[in-house]
């Protein structure tokens, strides 16, 4: 069943976050991959990996496989400085270390790096602001028509 991009939530932050994966799910995988990579400065980042004939982990060959080892929390607040340590090292007890990559993703206004996240020295925490969101969807935009 599709989701429609107008979110039911009530809280603001709920809000955004639903329309934020609205669009993330309505974009060519390609491009998401692209936008959560800008987010998350992970210039490699990839949702799923295409791989023909893969020899490894087994006595057979298959002709291909299609994996996906990520897992990405995300943390969205809609007031500057909203952001709390407690609820990010919550979080992360969340990442259990079972998929190859795990972030948390904290999107905020603010324009720099929120303080609480200072004290956090988890490598698994990625911050970006709605600027730097923003910016991705405008260079994802500016892609010519036929590259994708």
């Amino acid at each position: 069943m599709a989701e429609s991009i107008f979110s039911t939530y009530s809280t603001g932050e709920n809000r955004v976050t639903g329309s934020i994966l609205a669009v993330l799910r309505s974009l060519a995988l390609g491009r998401t991959e692209r936008l959560l990579g800008a987010l998350l400065q992970e210039s490699e980042f990839q949702l799923l990996h295409f791989q023909n004939q893969p020899a490894r982990g087994g006595e057979s060959i298959p002709d291909a496989q299609i994996t996906g080892s990520c897992r990405v929390l995300i943390e969205t607040k809609v007031v500057r400085n909203g952001v709390s340590e407690d609820q990010v090292l919550q979080h992360l007890k969340r990442l259990n270390g079972r998929e190859k990559l795990e972030r948390l993703l904290v999107l905020t206004p603010d324009e720099r790096r929120p303080k609480p996240l200072a004290t956090v020295t988890d490598g698994r925490v990625a911050w970006a602001s709605f600027a730097a969101l923003d910016q991705a969807i405008n260079e994802l935009l500016a892609d010519p028509p036929n590259i994708w």
